[in-house]
């Protein structure tokens, strides 16, 4: 039995290059749309591909640009889960986040952190708890700690309705950045076939335990969440899927029938991801989706979504469990950050 049995996604919210709302985002995903367009980076630089949303002039830039995807993602969650049956004044009083926050990157900005939850506090009707708010700083694999911490606080708060809001935010939209990684060549194109299709998207989710419910039932449980560090993460001749593996097998050891049918990860074309991976499915196969086809591999779909791979798989799961196209009754993410942290989580439907 998972250890987080009493926690549920009660709504979900979400907003990229796709779509500027959950569903809309995903089913334009899951329909093969693609949101790649060229972006100039200056006349010695020239122009790469990049998936990011065209609802945001470009000239719109870190901060600002993360906030203006993740305050509408964020509403959005909270009104799903309003729609869902949550006991409104849980969700009208100031509500406790737990965020994925891009990791620190060239010309980094010192607003990734406190201050960027008291300018998303301020966009959200009721605000947001302060004191009971924090941040992960941890790439892709960010968002799998965000979860371990929220759960454990809706886990200890037993029979007490409760709620809390988690999300992922992260964007590639950002010109030093951009031209760093096109200097190190790690953005997919003509001379970089090893490399990746910059995305940007926030994505959020209202946890919380039965209790927190005022009508209805959930549909949606999370399962378990692992984290691990993988060790020379500087020689990819050495990455040897070690922590990944474990990262998985943890999580699998609760799932229903020890095996999943349905998985994400945030895989994108670079080699090193692509042979991570390799060993992952070779090592864990009785425990991962028999057919290829049932493997979400959201950084090929819609860009490398940094921090925010976590939330929009859950948001993505999510919809599937609720609509039916899930191909599967449980699911498992699988996150890997830059600098060596693995994580991965379960969700399952409700029956």
């Amino acid at each position: 039995m998972s250890k987080h049995e009493g926690v549920f996604v009660l709504g979900i919210g979400a907003r990229g290059a796709l779509g500027l709302e959950a569903r809309q985002l995903v089913f334009a995903a899951r329909a093969g749309w693609t949101a790649t367009r060229r972006r100039v980076l200056g006349p010695e630089l020239g122009s790469v591909g990049v998936a990011l949303s065209r609802a945001l002039p470009d000239e719109i830039e870190g901060v600002d640009r993360c906030l203006r995807l993740a305050a509408p993602a964020l509403e959005e969650a909270r009104r799903d889960a309003r729609a869902g049956g949550v006991t409104p004044s849980l969700l009208d009083q100031p509500l406790p986040i737990v965020l994925a926050l891009p990791e620190p990157r060239v010309d980094d900005d010192p607003r990734f952190g406190r201050p960027f939850l008291e300018a998303l506090g301020e966009t959200l009707p009721g605000g947001i708890d302060l004191r009971r708010c924090d941040f992960v700083r941890g790439g892709h694999a960010g968002f799998a700690a965000v979860l371990q911490r929220a759960a454990g606080r809706i886990t200890e708060a037993g029979p007490t309705p409760c709620v809390m809001a988690v999300g992922g935010i992260d964007s590639h939209g950002h010109g030093a950045h951009l031209a760093d990684l096109d200097r190190r060549r790690r953005i997919l194109s003509r001379r970089t076939v090893d490399g990746f299709v910059p995305g940007e998207a926030a994505a959020f989710a209202i946890l919380g335990n039965a209790a927190a419910l005022a009508s209805g039932g959930p549909s949606v449980r999370l399962g378990d969440v692992a984290l691990a560090r993988q060790a020379d993460e500087d020689d990819e001749d050495s990455t040897v899927a070690e922590a990944l593996t474990r990262v998985v097998r943890e999580v699998a050891e609760t799932a229903r029938g020890g095996r999943f049918g349905w998985a994400f990860t945030d895989l994108s074309n670079e080699r090193h991801r692509q042979k991570e991976w390799s060993f992952v499915e070779i090592r864990q196969a009785p425990r991962l989706p028999e057919r290829g086809q049932d493997v979400v591999r959201l950084g090929e779909d819609l860009g490398d979504l940094g921090a925010a791979s976590g939330a929009v798989a859950l948001a993505y799961a999510t919809l599937g469990f609720r609509t039916g196209f899930a191909p599967s009754s449980n699911a498992l993410v699988a996150l890997s950050s830059e600098q060596g942290e693995r994580g991965a989580f379960s969700v399952s439907r409700v029956d």
